[in-house]
């Protein structure tokens, strides 16, 4: 994920507005609501209090496997470069 996108929409470095899927991984920035066995686990942790990051702020970040266009992080159900059908 671009640093753009996780400012905009994951609002890293707006405390509790962060979004609580948002990660860390080798790669870099990461959404944790394409792996969807993580989703409850998360939001149980928020309900509870246990994460600074309380936000829930898009569908999920999506890359194109096609053209690698990432509009499809605000819902796309279709690439707006490529026209491919995104796959939840």
């Amino acid at each position: 994920m671009d640093i753009k996108h996780v400012k905009k929409i994951c609002k890293l470095g707006h405390g509790d507005e962060c979004c609580a899927y948002l990660v860390v991984g080798t790669n870099g920035f990461e959404c944790e609501k394409n792996k969807r066995e993580w989703i409850p686990y998360i939001g149980e942790r928020v309900k509870n209090g246990m994460m600074c990051a309380k936000g829930n702020n898009c569908d999920g970040f999506y890359l194109c496997p096609q053209c690698k266009n990432s509009e499809h992080a605000t819902g796309a159900k279709f690439c707006k470069i490529c026209g491919l059908k995104v796959e939840r």
